[in-house]
């Protein structure tokens, strides 16, 4: 089979785990985020910036907005920390539920690196302060979910967050005694998740590289943001609307009308 022909690791009711170019000596995780329309796998793809250079590719899904965590969660858990002991080297990026998940089974996983961006210090559900979503699935196991228990106390890596976003600060303030180990990085004005300036400007890849080469730092992360905010229109969107809410009118209009004007100079391919 070619490397980029998917394998299927662990197949479960709930959750599924897929591996791209096996048989190399560093593995690159990648986590489904939540999605708007659960109940159903979706056919996981490579990531080629991985693949192309010599990474093994797993990739993790689960069937509802459950952050990974049903009755599949003990025996795939087992399943992948049997797999990654042939690698030197694993390193992880997530996204919100999906940076929850690199959190979570970073013992599974081995992880020696990764980029955690907007991630749930727990899932929202169980937070005090964070009651955004519920659990899709009805027999959710709260005692499986628990990072003070689950979590890897020595993690490394970069959680990037924006402080402007409330919920994802306060699970900053968790993950700071969860991982004291993982540097923060604040994005002001990135949005959920925090990277949507850098990825607006097309230069997502200089994330992935750094992280391929261990270069991936907060003051990496956070001034790559600063380069790209000013020329994202999504920046500008997310600052009118801290602006508004923080009544500073005049500074929302004109964040509002940078927005308009970035947005329609990227429609004309400009």
């Amino acid at each position: 089979m070619g490397k980029l022909t998917p394998e299927i690791l662990f197949d479960g009711r709930h959750l599924r785990v897929t591996v791209f170019n096996p048989g190399q000596r560093k593995l690159f995780t990648s986590f489904r985020q939540r999605v708007p329309n659960p109940g159903s796998f979706t056919d996981a793809q490579p990531v080629r910036s991985f693949t192309d250079r010599n990474f093994t590719h797993l990739h993790i899904q689960s069937l509802q907005n459950d952050w990974y965590i049903n009755e599949d969660t003990v025996e795939m858990e087992a399943a992948i920390d049997a797999f990654t002991a042939q690698f030197r080297k694993s390193i992880a990026m997530g996204f919100s539920m999906g940076g929850y998940g690199a959190l979570r089974f970073a013992k599974a996983l081995r992880l020696t690196d990764g980029l955690y961006v907007s991630a749930s210090s727990v899932p929202p559900f169980h937070a005090e302060f964070d009651p955004r979503y519920q659990p899709d699935a009805p027999d959710w196991i709260r005692e499986l979910s628990l990072l003070e228990t689950h979590g890897k106390r020595d993690l490394v890596g970069v959680y990037a967050y924006d402080p402007f976003r409330r919920r994802d600060l306060l699970h900053s303030k968790r993950m700071e005694h969860l991982q004291p180990s993982v540097t923060h990085a604040r994005l002001c004005g990135g949005g959920h998740p925090a990277t949507q300036a850098i990825n607006g400007a097309g230069e997502f890849s200089l994330l992935q590289g750094w992280l391929r080469r261990r270069k991936l730092t907060g003051q990496n992360v956070a001034n790559l943001h600063r380069e790209c905010r000013r020329q994202a229109p999504v920046y500008w969107r997310h600052m009118a609307e801290v602006a508004e809410r923080r009544g500073r009118t005049e500074f929302a209009k004109a964040s509002s009308a940078l927005y308009e004007t970035l947005s329609a100079l990227k429609d004309n391919g400009k």
